[in-house]
């Protein structure tokens, strides 16, 4: 079986993640028409929601091709206060890479990426 190995702006943008070593994803989403005080939450305080796991071979398998394909964009600041999915994906028990999204972009790493209402789809649903 061929390994497919995806580039998705980790912390070194040199490193790859094969997805077919990620045990789980765990997603947490303040759905996009429910805002806090601040229009979202932050980074870390979202986790304080219900966490969804995703653990299905296939379904990472299509949310890591799907993140290989959306276009990086420059120049772009993303707004650490107004977060509302957060997907972290999970091998051997540490979080090897976080999405973060605040409706309007992505932020993977530390880079960020346009909003892909597919990629989207495939977290949230």
């Amino acid at each position: 079986m061929l390994i497919l190995f995806t580039f998705l702006g980790c912390q070194n943008p040199n490193e790859r993640l094969d997805c077919q070593k990620i045990d789980f994803i765990g997603i947490y989403y303040l759905p996009f028409g429910i805002s806090s005080p601040t229009g979202g939450l932050t980074q870390d305080s979202i986790k304080d929601l219900d966490k969804k796991e995703v653990d299905n071979e296939q379904k990472i398998q299509k949310i890591c091709d799907r993140t290989s394909q959306i276009k990086e964009l420059k120049d772009v600041d993303f707004m650490d206060t107004k977060v509302h999915l957060r997907a972290d994906f999970v091998q051997d028990k540490k979080e090897v890479l976080t999405i973060l999204s605040d409706g309007n972009i992505f932020k993977i790493g530390r880079r960020i990426y346009e909003l892909d209402t597919e990629l989207l789809n495939l977290l949230i649903k």
